[in-house]
């Protein structure tokens, strides 16, 4: 089976769709049955490997809003790299452009085209705006545009049951949940005192950890402003440690009113994000636009609890369920009252373990690839 995964979302500090695909690849070099290649935006024409995946870059704009990503618009490269290849499957990871162009070239080249939902436009588009625009109209457009973009696929991939009633909302039916999963041999428990002690990190103080992208789709000032203000509440308790990287990365320091933080640029070597996760004593995402959430998997892989929103995709996937909140002021209360030594770090690793290991979710998703030939 020859599969093409084609997405604009992936650089060299992007995050979840890209670790995804390398996961991806790294799991299909087990089967010499299965030809995979990834088809992504580049500074220019180039190709690599990575285990048996042949990566296609295609030269590409960046756009000055959303820099480093970049959009494929060459429809002709496109074409020419599905011609080469012949795919039997082609996965499009993005609502722009790409969903057109690739079930535009699928009766001559004779695919099957599933489209992954990894990106929610209408939730994105509130958060980078504050809801200041959420109107009737705009959520007409937003799903309107959605439909159109997703109704020519074969299939629609949702990662979490949360997305997949949102998909079924615009109007959408032919819908299957795929669970995103996390290499449990990579992200495990280590002990949380030596973690601290060997990056620098307050072993009196509770840490408070974001691993994501600095960006207002992922509500990174909301978060700014509960630190906040439980520092100027608790002067001598808690410690902000934020890895990544993204647009908002030179204007966070100006939003922080406190020295108890650390800001760490994007990490790539699995084993120190490993020691990070362990070092923090509390993952803290306020993001309602992502659409699943490997950082908030792999922190609990590692033992970390993970305080989220509940009206997303991340309460599916969260262990205790009694740190899931509805809004800021219900996470700032959660927080005054959090204490580590009520949560166990094997429990949640074990959750993990049974629940999303990286095996498990992609048979899963090698299973709906040979069932859709089917159809």
């Amino acid at each position: 089976m020859r599969v093409v995964d084609i997405t604009h979302f992936y650089n060299r500090k992007s995050g979840g769709v890209k670790s995804y695909l390398l996961s991806k690849a790294e799991f299909f070099s087990k089967y010499r049955d299965i030809n995979h290649t990834i088809v992504v935006p580049g500074e220019e024409n180039k190709r690599e490997r990575i285990y048996n995946t042949e990566i296609y870059y295609i030269k590409s704009p960046e756009v000055f809003f959303w820099k480093p990503y970049r959009i494929i618009r060459s429809k002709k490269d496109v074409l020419e790299i599905l011609r080469l290849v012949k795919p039997d499957i082609v996965e499009v990871g993005s609502p722009f452009f790409l969903p057109k162009i690739v079930n535009e070239f699928k009766p001559n080249i004779g695919y099957k085209s599933i489209g992954f939902f990894h990106s929610n436009l209408e939730t994105s588009f509130y958060s980078v705006f504050r809801h200041r625009f959420k109107n009737n109209f705009i959520k007409t457009v937003l799903r309107k545009y959605t439909y159109n973009n997703y109704k020519d696929f074969d299939l629609i991939l949702s990662p979490s049951e949360f997305t997949k009633r949102y998909i079924n909302n615009v109007g959408l039916e032919n819908v299957k949940v795929v669970r995103i999963g996390v290499d449990t041999n990579i992200f495990k428990p280590e002990d949380k005192k030596n973690s601290k002690l060997d990056l620098n990190l307050p072993v009196d103080k509770i840490v408070l950890l974001y691993v994501g992208r600095f960006s207002k789709d992922k509500s990174i000032h909301e978060l700014l402003d509960i630190f906040n203000t439980i520092d100027y509440l608790y002067r001598d308790r808690f410690f902000l440690h934020l890895v990544g990287g993204g647009p908002e990365e030179r204007k966070l320091e100006k939003y922080i009113h406190s020295k108890n933080y650390r800001i760490t640029p994007y990490i790539n070597d699995k084993n120190l994000l490993r020691k990070i996760y362990n070092s923090a004593d509390l993952f803290i995402s306020t993001s309602r636009s992502d659409t699943y959430g490997i950082s908030i998997l792999e922190s609990q892989a590692c033992g970390t609890p993970v305080l989220v929103y509940s009206k997303t995709s991340f309460s599916e996937i969260t262990y205790y369920t009694e740190l899931i909140s509805e809004n800021k002021y219900m996470m700032i209360k959660k927080l005054t009252e959090f204490e580590p030594s009520k949560y166990s770090p094997s429990e949640l690793s074990n959750f993990i373990k049974e629940n999303f290991s990286l095996e498990s979710c992609f048979e899963n998703l090698l299973k709906i690839y040979y069932e859709s030939q089917e159809f």
